[in-house]
């Protein structure tokens, strides 16, 4: 039997490797299989336009997405 989480799609943006590590493997411990990291905001909000998703988890700051465009 397939664990319930297993089919949550999570995509993260978050350009620090280290933080990137604990939050993923939060969510395998979870059971969440299905994941993708991010270190750009325009490849995140991509993802979030072409992609079937069911969480998306971003750093506050994102140096490509300032809002100042």
């Amino acid at each position: 039997m397939e664990h319930p989480m297993a089919s949550i799609y999570v995509v993260l943006e978050e350009p620090s490797t280290a933080e990137s590590k604990i939050i993923l493997q939060q969510f395998e411990d979870l059971g969440v299989c299905q994941f993708r990291r991010f270190l750009k905001g325009a490849e995140t909000l991509d993802s979030i336009f072409n992609d079937i998703l069911n969480v998306v988890i971003s750093s506050l700051p994102i140096e490509d997405m300032t809002g100042s465009n």
